[in-house]
């Protein structure tokens, strides 16, 4: 079976909520996931038995956090969820028009908070390339002709 897909942009889940949590769990538990970095910043973390991996899951963080910031609140959710990859991407460091131009990791340069649908978001077209990117990667990077891929695209649109 091919393993499904999942991506979202935003966690209902914070770091507070979880933190108790994710220190006892990682404290008390031995390693079911692999972690790996890569040169750009993305974090995998993997089922150590590939055999069981069956849904892959993509978060992106927020505004001026790294795919480092959500290491530690993923593990906890990889041990609870031991079938699932996790792929954490890092956004590119760059101006923030909004923050009076401090470069920062961000998807792309927010403008305002005015009026969003009309303002220009430099950067995006990247971010949402990167993205697709790592969709792609992951969907074609399995045996199976089968699958089951789910998508929570949120403000991107995955048209290909």
């Amino acid at each position: 079976m091919r393993p499904s897909l999942f991506f979202t942009t935003s966690l209902s889940l914070s770091s507070h909520f979880l933190h108790n949590r994710v220190v006892r769990v990682l404290s008390s538990t031995t390693a079911l996931h692999a972690i790996s970095r890569s040169n750009d910043g993305t974090v995998i973390i993997s089922p150590q038995d590939e055999a069981q991996h069956s849904a892959t899951v993509i978060l992106c963080h927020g505004l001026g956090d790294t795919a480092n910031g959500w290491v530690e609140p993923t593990q906890y959710l990889a041990n609870q969820l031991p079938h699932v990859k996790w792929i954490l991407p890092t956004a590119p460091t760059q101006p923030v028009t909004l923050n009076g131009g401090m470069p920062m990791p961000s998807w792309y340069d927010i403008v305002g908070l005015d009026s969003r649908s009309s303002e220009f978001c430099n950067g995006l077209d990247d971010s949402m390339e990167r993205i697709l990117s790592l969709v792609e990667d992951e969907v074609s990077g399995n045996d199976s002709s089968t699958t089951a891929t789910t998508a929570c695209v949120n403000p991107l649109d995955y048209s290909r």
